[in-house]
């Protein structure tokens, strides 16, 4: 089944208590978001259950940037090793892999629940630049928030803010041919 946006129809003042609060600790995985959101459900007016709320949830947030991903993929080919960086809880993450295809899309998906630890604290580019094997200033990255950009560059990151595919291609054509 295919749901549509409008389903969800969720005042943000009304999730703001579930989201600066117990959704925290589903992105370090310190909670399980199906049981975390289970008795804000009733709350929002959702009937059916939490796994048709989390499907709709996640199909409406299935936007993959193609071009992104085609540049990615050219980078993959030459040589370079192109992993996701993103603050998500299990659920999301695993639906981004698996749903969306980022786990044959990368070479590698670090979500906040995995490193037990959000960008942009040091402990997340720390935990994931471990889990890499790398020196810190051997990894290139962009994000779309500039706090998490700061973030990685207080880490030793070489990171960039991302605004827009030209802005991305003309900073990555140094590090890549296109």
């Amino acid at each position: 089944m295919v749901y549509q946006k409008q389903e969800l129809n969720l005042d943000p003042n009304s999730t703001r208590e579930f989201f600066q609060g117990v959704f925290q600790d589903c992105l370090v995985g310190r909670a399980d978001l199906k049981e975390a959101i289970a008795p804000f459900l009733p709350r929002w007016g959702w009937s059916r259950t939490v796994d048709d709320f989390l499907r709709l949830w996640f199909q409406v947030e299935h936007n993959i940037n193609e071009p992104l991903v085609e540049a990615v993929q050219h980078l993959r080919q030459q040589g370079f090793r192109c992993v996701v960086a993103t603050n998500q809880e299990r659920y999301r993450l695993a639906y981004m892999r698996d749903e969306m295809g980022f786990g044959h899309l990368f070479d590698g998906l670090f979500g906040s629940a995995d490193v037990g630890a959000v960008k942009p604290t040091l402990e997340f580019y720390e935990r994931v630049t471990s889990r890499l094997s790398v020196d810190p200033g051997d990894i290139v990255f962009w994000d779309d928030s500039e706090g998490n950009v700061k973030g990685a560059r207080a880490f030793g990151w070489r990171a960039e803010h991302f605004t827009d595919m030209d802005k991305f291609l003309r900073e990555l054509t140094p590090i890549g041919r296109f």
